[in-house]
């Protein structure tokens, strides 16, 4: 690890340092790895309780009627504050190896009671698949393929109902990344198939292709270990389990980038542990994918058009931009009101959703109403803090 530390940090001249965690039954863990050093840091926490904690935190990030901070406060002094001291004060970018129930946390979303993580360093994610993807150069000149689905569907499977709402802003979303002859006001140039034309047999036609980028701005469910039940939603109101995408051998050979904006995970399970999330993001790397930027949950529509096209925008135009700094700089935008789009509409909530408020119990101090400035609509960290970023960075 320290020499693919040393090679990334010198081909991008960026330091960069990784932290392994452990959240272990009396105790949490971290290992933290620089280019030169190997060191390690303790706090004495039940790993039930730091579970708990990580899990409140969690649910209080999805709601933006009420204030994180104070829950992004006692996480980061648990799992931040103690490695602090560990990193190179040039540090830039930390790579995060998590676990337990802090995989549903976006590390850029823990508050120092000044500021959030997001302010001082880019966050990445790396999984087990990772080791040979951190190093290697990505493709200058950037293409891609957009996926959507903007249509309400009832899916059923595996003997379940999946009642799934319609995504009004996905055209918008789409039409804000790719350029094509419907629409020319998009950054990537790209091949878009919407609603009825995103079906798997589309999909799959499309992928072979091997561009750099796939955005696929329709739902995602995961189940954790149940990859029969774990599906992407298909404009024709089909599903893509994971299972069938198992058997399409390297699936996504030649992406260098697989975006998936609308992502919904098992974390209001009693039984969660996050794994579902590093399964599926070691499963696209192994299918071929480079990169995986995936939403920690379901997201504002317009806030999220609005993140996507300065993601893509920087990542595809500024000098020295990779993958990371180019998230950074759009979850800052939002924190700071950087947008114009000042509309909130939330998305209408799942099935699932309704009923976290009752299998995730919240301390009633830290249920605090959150007030966003009129200049920053998006500044809560549930419209900019879900998107994370695992694999190769740059």
């Amino acid at each position: 690890m320290q020499a693919a530390l040393r090679e990334v940090s010198a081909s991008t001249k960026q330091k960069t340092v990784a932290v392994y965690t452990l959240v272990g039954e009396d105790n949490y863990r971290a290992l933290v790895i620089t280019p030169d050093t190997i060191s390690s840091v303790s706090t004495p926490i039940k790993g039930k309780a730091l579970n708990g904690k990580a899990q409140q935190l969690w649910r209080l990030l999805r709601t933006p009627e009420y204030d994180p901070q104070p829950a992004a406060k006692e996480i980061y002094d648990i799992v931040f504050a103690p490695l602090a001291a560990k990193l190179p004060t040039d540090t830039k970018t930390i790579l995060w190896s998590l676990d337990g129930n802090l995989r549903y946390v976006p590390v850029s979303a823990l508050h120092d009671g000044k500021q959030y993580l997001v302010e001082r360093y880019n966050n990445v994610i790396f999984t087990r698949a990772d080791n040979e993807r951190l190093t290697p150069n990505v493709m200058p000149n950037l293409k891609g393929t957009g996926f959507g689905s903007s249509e309400s569907h009832t899916v059923k499977l595996a003997g379940e109902t999946f009642n799934a709402a319609a995504l009004p802003s996905v055209k918008t979303e789409l039409a804000r990344i790719f350029k094509n002859g419907n629409s020319t006001a998009g950054i990537l140039p790209s091949e878009v198939l919407l609603d009825e034309r995103f079906t798997k047999a589309g999909m799959l036609a499309e992928l072979q292709k091997r561009r750099p980028v796939v955005h696929i701005a329709s739902h995602f469910k995961f189940e954790a270990g149940d990859e029969a039940r774990s599906f992407l939603l298909l404009g024709d109101g089909m599903t893509f389990t994971l299972n069938e995408m198992k058997r399409e051998q390297n699936l996504f050979s030649g992406v260098d980038l697989l975006t998936l904006s609308a992502c919904q995970t098992a974390a209001q399970r009693a039984d969660a542990s996050g794994r579902e999330v590093d399964g599926f993001a070691e499963l696209a790397q192994r299918l071929g994918a480079g990169a995986v930027m995936a939403s920690l949950w379901e997201v504002s529509d317009n806030s999220t058009a609005e993140l996507m096209s300065r993601f893509y925008k920087t990542y595809n135009s500024q000098t020295g931009a990779n993958k990371a700094t180019s998230l950074r700089s759009a979850q800052i935008a939002l924190l700071r009101g950087e947008y114009k789009t000042a509309s909130a509409a939330n998305r209408q909530l799942t099935r699932e959703d309704a009923k976290i408020s009752d299998k995730i119990k919240i301390d009633s101090a830290k249920l605090k109403p959150f007030k966003a400035a009129k200049t920053a609509p998006f500044a809560h960290p549930y419209y900019w803090s879900p998107f994370i970023l695992i694999g190769n960075w740059k």
